[in-house]
């Protein structure tokens, strides 16, 4: 089962300088549509609105900062390792596109 946290996780470190709160809330519906889309299974039944990722987002408070409206992930070393570990839940759903991008990646060095 893929939870928010995890999809939040991915959202968040895939922007490691920050993100707004706007912006996140739209990265997590993309990643939640992709997972929907490709028939996994998602904790959360509905569309993630902000008050559900502020939710989130306070279970990840620990490993996040959040300066002026901008969350970024801590640059602390435990939290990178903790928020890669709740990403990678997701990586069953995205693993054929992980594949096809490293034999590409391989075949331009």
């Amino acid at each position: 089962m893929i939870m928010t946290t995890s999809m939040l996780s991915a959202a968040l470190l895939m922007h490691r300088r920050g993100i707004s709160k706007d912006l996140l809330i739209s990265r997590l519906m993309f990643v939640y549509n992709e997972v929907q889309a490709r028939k996994g299974l998602v904790q959360l039944t509905i569309y993630p609105t902000t008050k559900i990722m502020n939710t989130y987002l306070q279970y990840i408070a620990d490993f996040t900062e959040n300066k002026n409206g901008v969350i970024q992930p801590c640059t602390s070393s435990k939290s990178l390792m903790m928020l890669s570990y709740y990403r990678n839940n997701l990586l069953h759903i995205f693993i054929n596109e992980a594949e096809i991008m490293t034999a590409v990646s391989m075949l331009t060095r």
